[in-house]
């Protein structure tokens, strides 16, 4: 037997994440860089960038500035250092993409593999809790200065409307608009990081005057 084969066969080279039903047809949407850089930067900085200066700050300008630097350049080599391992396994496996645990089992086998998705696990968890405990405090303390009243609502109240409220935007929302929102809210970070320079600048530049 001889298998035939047909120049005029589609083939497909690629598979795309990114498709989206409009009128029974799958279209794919082409990426932002801009909306890419800032699901990344939200992703990886979060609120760490308002956070860690904060919690540091009561040890003073230098030494938490040199643990700020130290931290960073911990992340530094370790991102280039899975950049590395990840283009090593690529080249093995002669696969373009891989994710993270395919690559931790690749390299340190499948025990190694099931510590670093319960370690992945566990972070996330531990992020998630994190995020929709104090972001229910920032939603409660919102609504009781809009209501000029305090401590009347409680804590539970704030979480579970933070979850419903932005879950139900991650769960609904089309992808641009997820998108959009991701970006502004990593604008509004960074303008608070900014402002927060200007204001711990302010006091030192009167002083000097």
């Amino acid at each position: 037997m001889k298998a035939v084969l047909k120049s005029d066969t589609p083939q497909v080279t690629r598979l795309f994440s990114n498709l989206e039903l409009y009128d029974s047809k799958l279209n794919h949407q082409p990426g932002s860089v801009l909306g890419s850089t800032a699901l990344i930067a939200g992703t990886t900085v979060g609120a760490g960038i308002l956070a860690l200066p904060a919690v540091t700050l009561p040890s003073g300008v230098v030494p938490s500035t040199v643990l700020l630097v130290a931290v960073w350049l911990y992340t530094l080599v370790s991102g280039l250092l899975i950049a590395e391992v990840t283009l090593n396994t690529m080249r093995l496996v002669g696969r373009p993409s891989l994710g993270l645990l395919i690559m931790v089992e690749k390299t340190l086998g499948k025990a190694g593999a099931r510590v670093a998705g319960g370690a992945y696990l566990f972070l996330h968890y531990a992020l998630l809790v994190a995020y929709v405990s104090q972001g229910g405090e920032i939603l409660v303390s919102a609504v009781e200065k809009v209501l000029g009243v305090q401590n009347i609502l409680p804590a539970w109240v704030g979480t579970t409307a933070f979850t419903l409220l932005f879950g139900g935007i991650m769960y609904l929302g089309r992808e641009r608009f997820v998108e959009k929102l991701n970006s502004a809210f990593v604008a509004i970070v960074l303008a608070s990081f900014v402002g927060l320079l200007l204001l711990g600048a302010t006091p030192r530049a009167a002083t000097i005057k």
